[in-house]
């Protein structure tokens, strides 16, 4: 960790915060809420956020900032397109019902992309 500059530190914690939203509530309607892996029991499309998660932690720690930044625009871009551009997505509806996780995983991934650089 003495090797590891401001920048490599804030885009591993990025990393790590996109896997942890995969845990927390992503839409909360009333007293309901769902989290991504809820969802990964009817669809194993989910499951790229964490993957991208987990790539950009070990490729940041290993000093390939490049290619973390990489997994984090794959992220965001497959967030980007679930949302607004698939058959059957939100659009600018999924503000009105985004927890936590959601939020989380937008601000990881765009943090990351800022903070990925030598």
């Amino acid at each position: 960790m003495e090797n590891l500059t401001t920048n490599k530190k804030i885009g591993l914690a990025c990393a790590i915060v996109l896997i942890i939203s995969f845990f927390l509530p992503y839409v909360s309607a009333g007293p309901m809420s769902f989290s991504l892996m809820d969802a990964a029991e009817l669809t194993a499309k989910v499951w790229i956020w964490p993957l991208c998660g987990a790539a950009a932690a070990f490729l940041t720690f290993k000093d390939n900032v490049r290619m973390a930044r990489i997994a984090f625009i794959v992220s965001l871009g497959f967030w980007v397109y679930y949302n607004f551009l698939a058959e059957m997505s939100a659009g600018m509806d999924v503000f009105d019902v985004a927890g936590i996780g959601c939020y989380l995983l937008i601000a990881s991934s765009i943090g990351g992309i800022v903070f990925s650089k030598e």
